[in-house]
């Protein structure tokens, strides 16, 4: 019977002081919450420098822009200035108008009257992987043909000289080979003598390079 009332009795204390002590108090998260922002202000810089890094690396790789790298720009080039068109790199060296152009001692080549010859000296290279013609006779789709712009409105073709060591027409060149010769082009007097801008159009399909040579 003792035995009963005291288990009781302990039974009632411990009952009692579970009823006095004071509830759990909420623990303090400040310290990880400070932790987690720091986290996060860290994760966020490193993701923009990673941005600026992935920025830098983009411009780095895209090609630098020039007149010799885009040959559909409509930009015009100057003499001795390098034009890309296809697997073509061109440049125009020299021009000069004239009312005889000499092959050799003892033979040349005479305008009709009342015209002169344009006569354009240029360096071809072939950057292709095979031999290919530049300013075919007969050209079709893509082959290089040229002409004269006179005043943005008239055009003049190419004159083929047979015969002329130095003509550009049918030249046939390996890969990365590079050939110099003239293209002729007879003109009008009134043409010639004009001061008005005279430009040189060599295309490849619908694309072509400009080149001023007056």
């Amino acid at each position: 019977m003792k035995k009963k009332l005291l288990v009781a009795t302990i039974f009632a204390v411990t009952i009692g002081l579970a009823g006095c002590s004071s509830p759990t108090t909420p623990q303090d998260n400040s310290a990880e919450i400070e932790s987690l922002k720091s986290q996060v202000e860290s994760l966020q810089a490193e993701n923009n420098e990673l941005k600026k890094s992935l920025e830098a690396a983009e411009a780095a790789t895209e090609p630098e822009t020039s007149e010799a790298q885009d040959s559909s720009t409509g930009s015009v080039l100057m003499l001795n200035e390098e034009g890309i068109l296809e697997d073509w790199a061109i440049t125009v060296s020299n021009t000069e108008i004239t009312d005889y152009i000499k092959e050799n001692d003892y033979a040349g080549f005479t305008p009709d009257d009342d015209n002169r010859y344009l006569a354009i000296e240029i360096s071809v290279t072939n950057n292709g992987k095979s031999a290919s013609t530049f300013l075919p006779s007969f050209g079709i789709g893509d082959s290089i043909s040229a002409k004269i712009l006179y005043q943005n409105d008239y055009e003049f073709s190419s004159t083929n000289l047979l015969g002329y060591s130095k003509g550009m027409h049918d030249s046939t060149i390996n890969p990365l080979s590079t050939k110099t010769g003239v293209i002729a082009f007879e003109i009008p007097d009134s043409v010639a003598s004009s001061e008005d801008e005279l430009l040189l159009v060599i295309s490849a399909g619908n694309k072509n390079l400009q080149f001023k040579i007056r």
